[in-house]
């Protein structure tokens, strides 16, 4: 079983954060494509956050 990390908080946290507040965040994209950007970038860092931290990764 996968021990939660600080960074997978850290992710999971991040996800939550744009999920709670995905009105400004559509609006924010919508305003111009370099938004985009940042927002894939964020969501991104957030996704490897949450892979990263399976402690048994590499071990046999």
């Amino acid at each position: 079983m996968m021990e939660m990390r600080w960074w997978n908080w850290v992710g999971v946290a991040m996800l939550v954060i744009l999920l709670v507040s995905y009105q400004p965040v559509s609006q924010f994209v919508s305003a111009d494509t370099e938004n985009i950007k940042w927002v894939v970038v964020y969501v991104s860092i957030a996704a490897l956050l949450l892979i990263r931290g399976d402690p048994d990764r590499g071990k046999s």
